[in-house]
């Protein structure tokens, strides 16, 4: 492995969670670019990925900026983008989910772990919902343990007929992490 492909692995108290902005396009477009098998899942989720054709691409990134639906956020060491998460539309109302990707050279370095911290903790707190959702496909064993180390729980497993992506199971365990101010309100 030569020195430019070496991983560099970023310490983790400096990475940034913000919002995708235009000036984003470029880091956005190599991550996805880099990426394509690792983040097969995400695109089993519906958040459909246009061909890798500059001008078409260049209309998504613009509409993912422009859309109300849901909120892109960009993970950064610097001006590298090493990962992306959004909030979807939950089983509930009350709740939100969580889906995101880890940059492919970045992977197995608790950058997950990381976003998932960050992005339950933003959903309770700014966005006051009750409950966190992932959608996990059940051949993903690596994000599986994740949700579970970070508090949310197994509810229930989706089947579709054809899966997609590269391992094509077809089956999505959805897991749950309700707010803690909830648990406490409760007791």
């Amino acid at each position: 492995m030569n020195k430019s492909t070496k991983n560099v692995f970023p310490e983790i108290s400096q990475l940034k969670l913000r919002p995708l902005t235009k000036y984003d396009f470029r880091e956005f477009k190599a991550s996805v670019m880099e990426s394509k098998e690792s983040i097969s899942t995400f695109l089993d989720m519906g958040i459909e990925l246009p061909q890798l054709h500059l001008i078409d691409f260049m209309n998504f990134y613009s509409s993912m900026l422009v859309d109300q639906d849901r909120q892109h956020f960009g993970v950064f060491h610097g001006y590298k983008m090493l990962a992306y998460a959004c909030y979807v539309e939950a089983f509930d109302p009350a709740g939100i989910q969580i889906v995101y990707w880890v940059r492919e050279q970045f992977l197995r370095q608790n950058i997950g772990t990381w976003i998932i911290g960050n992005m339950t903790n933003k959903s309770w707190v700014e966005l006051d919902y009750h409950f966190a959702q992932m959608t996990i496909d059940k051949a993903n064993y690596s994000s599986r343990k994740i949700a579970r180390r970070m508090g949310f729980e197994p509810l229930y497993a989706v089947t579709e007929v054809d899966g997609e992506g590269t391992k094509k199971t077809g089956t999505y365990i959805v897991y749950l992490f309700l707010n803690p101010t909830l648990r406490l309100k409760g007791s």
